[in-house]
């Protein structure tokens, strides 16, 4: 078995553990009013697996909705998506924190190191090629996007065996290559939690 095999191998396991674990989680997201506080950290810690239970919570503008431990900070789904209907919470590193700093201000980013983040609960619209194209009618060619974990590689040539079209009948991706925010996105299977 070459390296590359024995990787993807161990990352599949991975991913199965943390769908097997991501089971054993109650449902509260969809009991509360959406827009309370104590749905919104509901919401954000849908995101992750049950390793990000206690992980800080903030709003997208930064302010702190819940304190936690803050190896992942989780966020509930933005405003203007959960106007919508959609479901796009997140828990990032702080690889992925500094990505989505860079992103906000569409400054130039390097991952020093992998970076992961959690979208667990996904329901949402997401653009492939264009970072600034994040609303329905962009003609990004938005897609529907499900449960999944998302990869900062450190080296973006890390990032060429993947395809960049979300349907490619292999799972995997890599959203908005040739930029400084390209990242791999990993499908995860969407796991029935009593919604």
């Amino acid at each position: 078995m070459g390296v590359r095999s024995l990787t993807i191998h161990a990352f599949a396991v991975f991913l199965g553990l943390v769908a097997a674990s991501r089971a054993e989680q109650p449902d509260t997201y969809s009991r509360v009013d959406p827009f309370t506080r104590e749905a919104l950290i509901a919401d954000a810690l849908s995101a992750g697996p049950p390793t990000t239970q206690k992980a800080a919570v903030r709003n997208w503008d930064g302010t702190m909705v819940r304190q936690g431990n803050e190896e992942f900070i989780c966020f509930p789904t933005p405003t203007e998506k959960r106007e919508r209907g959609e479901h796009a919470p997140m828990c990032l590193d702080k690889v992925w924190l500094a990505w989505k700093e860079a992103w906000m201000r569409n400054e130039p980013f390097k991952a020093e190191r992998v970076g992961i983040a959690y979208m667990l609960s996904a329901e949402a619209t997401a653009g492939s090629i264009d970072p600034d194209a994040m609303k329905p009618g962009s003609g990004d060619g938005l897609f529907a996007e499900g449960p999944q974990i998302l990869l900062l590689m450190p080296d973006p040539a890390q990032l060429n065996a993947f395809s960049t079209h979300p349907r490619n009948g292999t799972g995997s991706f890599v959203r908005w290559k040739d930029t400084p925010y390209a990242h791999l996105v990993i499908p995860v299977e969407r796991l029935t939690l009593g919604r």
